[in-house]
């Protein structure tokens, strides 16, 4: 199963990758910057919630992170259906960050890219966790293991 040193990456790449969403779609630079922006949220409202806090280390913003997700952890079990199945697990993590949805809101962002977003980058994951083994066992990632410290 990979872990954050994987996931976190999948996730920057793909925001990364949405930024060119204008030229093959009819979005918009605006909207495709939104949904990127949610592809990056993947990697701190990431469907492990309820195994890490990603800014734990952070002293008094992850006191207060770990604070707000508790019922999450509390409520969803690690790769249940509700947590890991994207849509699902996204709108639930969505509706948790509600508050943010309404101030973000008033500067012109819509919620709906980025939950899109957040939907592509839980995509990610349960691909990575779906197929991560087999990729280990095909020998392909030893190379990159050699040149790159995050694997």
């Amino acid at each position: 199963m990979p872990n954050a040193r994987i996931h976190a990456p999948a996730c920057a790449i793909l925001a990364v990758a949405a930024l060119t969403l204008p030229l093959v779609t009819p979005l918009t630079p605006w909207d495709a910057a939104q949904v990127s922006a949610g592809c990056a949220l993947g990697v701190i409202v990431t469907p492990d919630l309820d195994l890490v806090n990603p800014l734990a280390k952070v002293p008094v913003v992850g006191w207060f992170y770990g604070a707000w997700w508790f019922v999450y952890r509390k409520v969803l079990k690690h790769r249940e259906y509700a947590s890991h199945m994207p849509g699902v697990g996204t709108v639930a993590r969505a509706i948790l960050i509600f508050p943010l949805w309404a101030a973000l809101w008033v500067i012109g962002v819509r919620p709906w890219w980025i939950i899109l977003g957040m939907i592509a980058a839980d995509f990610i994951h349960l691909a990575l966790d779906a197929y991560w083994p087999v990729i280990r066992k095909s020998g392909r990632m030893s190379g990159l293991k050699r040149r790159a410290k995050w694997l």
